[in-house]
Formats: structure tokens, C-alpha cells, sequence
């Protein structure tokens, strides 16, 4: 069994992995909007696919719980419990698909600035991406069962 600081270290070490991959690609999708923003004004068509665009940003991160839930899965297996590599490659691998899942938001409004929308379109995509890893991110909550407590 693992203590809860044992767990807190684990997730110490993959967080910042995580948070790089979203950041980065965040500020490289501001940058390339920013200098790609047209002024013009959009078509009927183009209203639509950013209404479907943020429908499927809300959809990734809905379904990032679900993958989140079978990534951890393993963990839980009563031979797991004593092996830390399992677990913190485990870790790593779920944070690194989770931080995937978030970085795409961003790219959905780089799309909506190159199809002739504002910049401001492309800042909403980029907090439901950053609102979207805080609340995926791993926490000592989801190791519970791993816990002596």
C-alpha cells in the first residue's frame, strides 16, 4: 500500500509535464492567431462550424473522464499496489493523454481565427482548455483505494 505522500510525489512529478503540454500549446496558437486574425466579417457558414467547433472542445473534455477512469484502471489491480513504476508510468501516461485531449481546444479556435473569426473566439477555446486540465488533472483523490488510509 502507499501513503498519501508517496502518492503526492507521483503526481509532483507528472503535473508539470502536463501543464507544459497545455501551456505551450496555448500560448503557440495565441501567437499564431494573433498574427493570423483577419478583419472581416463572418459568413453564416462559418458561425455554424464554430458552434460545432465548441461543441466538440466541450465533448473532448467530457470524454477525457471516461478515458481518465480506464487510463487509472490498472492501478487498481491488487498487484500494482506494491510496484512504483507501475504506478508512475501509469501516471505519466495518463497525464500526457489527458494534456492531449486539453491541448486541442486551442487548435479548434486557430481553425475559427484562420476561417475569418476574432481572436476572441480563439481565447474562449483557450480556457476551456486550461479549465478543462485543472479539472482532469490528477489529484490524490483519484488514488484513493491506493492509500493505507
Amino acid at each position: 500500500m502507499l501513503t498519501d505522500n508517496q502518492i503526492i510525489e507521483h503526481i509532483g512529478r507528472v503535473t508539470p509535464i502536463g501543464l507544459g503540454i497545455v501551456l505551450i500549446t496555448n500560448i503557440f496558437c495565441f501567437a499564431a492567431g494573433s498574427l493570423l486574425a483577419k478583419n472581416q466579417t463572418l459568413s453564416p457558414t462559418a458561425n455554424l462550424i464554430i458552434i460545432i467547433l465548441g461543441l466538440m472542445a466541450l465533448a473532448d473534455i467530457g470524454a477525457a473522464f471516461i478515458v481518465k477512469k480506464k487510463l487509472l484502471q490498472p492501478l487498481f489491480e491488487p498487484r500494482a499496489f506494491d510496484d512504483a513504476n507501475i504506478i508512475n508510468m501509469t501516471m505519466m501516461k495518463t497525464t500526457v493523454i489527458l494534456s492531449a485531449i486539453c491541448a486541442a481546444p486551442p487548435l479548434y479556435g486557430l481553425v475559427v481565427v484562420l476561417l475569418g473569426g476574432k481572436t476572441e473566439y480563439l481565447a474562449g477555446f483557450m480556457i476551456t482548455s486550461l479549465v478543462g486540465y485543472q479539472v482532469l488533472r490528477l489529484r490524490p483523490r483519484d488514488f484513493k483505494q491506493l492509500t493505507d488510509s
